[in-house]
């Protein structure tokens, strides 16, 4: 992708205003000042001299095919709001042009289609990635004409500015949107508020670069081809403290779209075709709370994980999420990774609840890599169904490679059900070469409920891991567990149990909620405590709204 930089002024002026922009009424002559004198176009917005505690409100009903970009920063206590006013849906930014309506298409042989006016720069990888949507649905882009073969597969021309489909019948007799531009940004602009728009069919839906204390709140952000939200900048001058919070993600990552070999040994070979819900580099005590994200046409092998922090990301908080994978996404897709963070405040993983993944549930990786020597706990989530693909190492939550400096992982509360038998081992709760504290966890349905391996030391205590088909825990040879008040059904291998292991059968119940808990009193107050979980779906409502 292109990193676009963005001069961004600052404001003196001390007294807030209020505009509105309406993109049927509206007049890029007036004031902006009410509804009836209300601008028209997001340029005209662009050009504003905002400053800190403005606001400016877009009509609700309205649509606009263009690029917001903040023009100027808010302050930490008065940030520059970006909203909507009216009645009627959320307003609506496209990141694409409309080639809906037959003159639009012109013929080139049997089932062979093209528009004109259409182009895409080459992106990071040099590639020129983009997306035609069909009636809402992506289509599947191939790399020559000659690939065109079945319906809806398309191929860009750059040199004539065409995108070519495969199809028996004219597209235009279809909603037709071919993406060319971001919904908000590349911006730099620092406090701002974005509230109650939908950002649909774009490259990216919100990008953003070194901005620092933005809040996305409430907004509907949808079918984009890269990230849905790109947070990014350079080590020396990162993005700091944003929030992303009660909104709703579907169907990002489009440029994956029906791509279902995801190249195991050379990740770089499937980098290209990779694509997150918010995805973070760089930067410190970013948050992401009570969203949700769900899989709905897309379907890919390629890595589209909801909640992505890569290298240098720091998530202070990562907070009551609902992630349903509709068991249309597989390959290395994982509800929340965290890979190589750095930062100087803990990491909260919580109350987050995962359904029906291809992927692994929850990543924390590499973390030696920066040295990260914050506290890292991850509690109370609710992963069920996870880890349904069958590659490499696949578990449901990961702890992997966090020596060198790196502090103690804490897992703890967690209720993890439901992992696939397939040809590899699927694993519970996994731990390779890292400090953990596993307990109060409770495991059910997994080849090996809980494993400890490669050099890890983990204190593993009051868990429950039933129902597993290969061991209930398992230890590598080089590797060190203290083991204490836990209810092991099934094979514990590598260790001793201790007295206060509880190994022998484990009966169940499934409370209405579809979480799980013990029978009886041999594993009372062992496992994790179902009540206080937060039901699927939890934390959510606002987002939908």
């Amino acid at each position: 992708m292109i990193f676009i930089f963005w001069g961004v002024t600052t404001a003196h002026a001390t007294h807030a205003t209020t505009y509105h922009v309406d993109a049927r009424s509206g007049s890029d002559q007036a004031d902006g000042a009410t509804p009836a004198t209300a601008w028209r176009s997001m340029a005209r917005v662009n050009q504003a001299r905002l400053v800190p505690g403005d606001l400016v409100l877009f009509a609700r009903g309205g649509v606009w095919r263009e690029t917001l970009m903040p023009p100027s920063s808010g302050q930490e206590d008065r940030p520059i709001v970006f909203g909507a006013y009216g009645q009627g849906p959320r307003p609506l930014i496209l990141g694409s042009v409309d080639r809906s309506g037959e003159d639009n298409w012109t013929a080139e042989g049997q089932g062979l289609w093209y528009c004109s006016g259409v182009d895409w720069k080459p992106n990071y990888f040099q590639l020129r990635q983009g997306m035609i949507f069909h009636d809402g649905i992506g289509s599947t882009q191939k790399p020559r004409k000659e690939d065109l073969r079945a319906d809806w597969d398309w191929w860009i021309d750059p040199e004539n500015s065409r995108a070519y489909v495969r199809l028996g019948h004219n597209p235009g007799r279809h909603r037709i949107e071919v993406q060319q531009r971001m919904g908000i940004g590349f911006t730099g602009a620092n406090h701002i508020v974005v509230r109650d728009l939908e950002i649909a069919y774009c490259e990216i839906g919100i990008a953003l670069w070194q901005a620092q204390g933005w809040t996305i709140e409430h907004c509907f952000i949808h079918d984009v081809v890269v990230d849905a939200i790109h947070i990014n900048g350079p080590a020396a001058s990162p993005p700091r403290r944003n929030i992303v919070r009660n909104c709703e993600f579907v169907d990002w990552n489009w440029k994956g779209y029906n791509l279902t070999q995801h190249n195991w040994q050379d990740w770089g070979k499937s980098e290209p075709f990779m694509g997150y819900g918010v995805h973070v580099f760089q930067g410190d005590e970013h948050q992401v709370i009570g969203n949700r994200f769900a899989f709905v046409n897309m379907y890919s092998g390629m890595d589209s994980s909801p909640i992505a922090f890569d290298d240098g990301g720091h998530a202070s908080l990562i907070e009551g999420n609902y992630v349903d994978g509709a068991m249309r996404m597989f390959g290395p897709t994982t509800g929340i990774m965290l890979w190589a963070t750095r930062g100087n405040s803990p990491v909260v993983i919580r109350g987050n609840c995962f359904r029906d993944l291809g992927g692994l549930g929850i990543i924390v990786q590499d973390f030696g890599r920066y040295r990260f020597a914050q506290p890292v706990t991850i509690e109370n989530n609710v992963l069920v169904n996870t880890c349904w693909g069958d590659s490499l190492d696949q578990e449901v939550i990961r702890v992997w490679a966090n020596f060198a400096g790196a502090g103690t992982v804490t897992v703890r509360n967690n209720v993890v059900f439901g992992v696939r038998k397939g040809q590899h081992a699927h694993h519970g709760i996994r731990v390779r070469q890292s400090k953990a504290i596993i307990e109060n966890n409770t495991v059910i349905g997994a080849d090996r409920g809980i494993s400890i391996e490669r050099n890890s030391t983990a204190e593993v205590r009051n868990n429950i891991s039933t129902a597993n088909r290969q061991a209930a825990v398992a230890v590598e040879p080089d590797s060190k567990i203290v083991s204490a008040g836990n209810c092991y059904d099934g094979r514990v291998e590598g260790f001793a149990a201790d007295a206060t292991d509880r190994v022998g059968a484990v009966a169940l119940r499934a409370p209405d909620r579809g979480e799980y808990a013990p029978v009886g009193d041999e594993c009372q107050g062992k496992g994790a405590d179902v009540s206080r979980l937060p039901a699927p779906g939890a934390n959510i409502a606002a987002g939908r709204q």
